[in-house]
């Protein structure tokens, strides 16, 4: 229903006149116009988020990967692994250097362990000493991460840890492909996984991707980009096979991952040298949840 407005002075419905700007076909025109730059301007965006010089971001990683051993996935097995680890630091980015190489140092906040084997907990490490300390992490211009460089007095234990969970949620970004998608529309793209999978698995591991954009939402004065993924990865090396997925948001103004909450189910048999029998059949999951701002 459309409300039609009365000229308090004639008493009779009005009508649009040529005299009145808002009536005029060069303002209609102008208001279609602006309405369709609107719709089409914010229509498609880029996916993948490249690092910002300058950038200041918080981070909390949450990573944990379960792996037991078993004939089948639904039975329990003689032996199980737990591992899990939690890892919060500021992240400050330098600037790019004429190799288009950007430093940034990382600020280690706190770093829990969570060990069990077999369903005896482990004892944890001391982290306490990790507080306060200093990495270097390097990125090319595409976000790609080129190295993490451990100050030399962190134990080798300690300094694994923080490896493999930098590793993991840097990792992450190998999921976003270089392409503009619009709110409904997917993509499909191949990358390398930026775990080691278990099993005798050597060398880069081929995932293959499908990214859809769910929709683009406003928090303050950002724009949050949330994308649903699915992985299959595949191995030539050994038995194993891995699928899953999750979801990632992207910080499209301030460039970085904003937020993931990904889990793969890996199953197989790991391979033997020569000679040898093959390792006993083995299933797991990989968990990697992040939160940044």
């Amino acid at each position: 229903m459309v409300a039609r407005m009365r000229d308090s002075s004639e008493g009779a419905p009005s009508r649009c006149r040529a005299s009145r700007p808002s009536c005029s076909p060069f303002f209609l025109l102008l208001i279609l116009v602006a309405g369709t730059s609107t719709v089409f301007g914010q229509s498609r965006v880029a996916i993948r988020p490249t690092p910002q010089a300058g950038q200041v971001v918080h981070i909390t990683v949450e990573q944990e990967i379960v792996v037991r051993t078993g004939e089948k996935a639904e039975e329990p097995g003689p032996a199980q692994v737990l591992n899990k680890n939690v890892l919060a630091y500021t992240q400050a980015n330098g600037t790019f250097d004429e190799q288009g190489r950007l430093e940034a140092k990382v600020t280690l906040e706190r770093l829990e362990v969570d060990e069990s084997l077999a369903g005896r907990p482990r004892e944890a490490p001391d982290t306490s000493g990790l507080e306060g300390r200093v990495l270097a992490v390097t990125f090319d211009r595409t976000g790609k991460l080129l190295g993490i460089k451990i100050p030399p007095d962190i134990t080798n234990n300690l300094s694994r840890r923080v490896t493999q969970v930098l590793a993991g949620a840097y990792g992450m970004l190998n999921f976003l492909p270089a392409v503009d998608l619009a709110p409904g529309e997917d993509t499909t793209s191949t990358s390398e996984f930026p775990m080691r999978l278990p099993g005798g698995t050597h060398g880069p591991i081929e995932a293959r991707t499908n990214v859809t954009l769910q929709g683009i939402e406003k928090s303050g004065n950002d724009r949050i980009a949330h994308l649903q993924q699915r992985i299959d990865v595949a191995t030539t090396t050994s038995q194993v096979t891995m699928s899953g997925g999750g979801t990632i948001d992207v910080n499209l103004d301030r460039g970085f991952v904003s937020g993931t909450n990904t889990e793969w189910i890996i199953s197989g048999a790991g391979s033997s040298s020569a000679g040898a029998p093959q390792s006993p059949a083995f299933y797991g999951t990989i968990k990697i949840s992040m939160i940044a701002k």
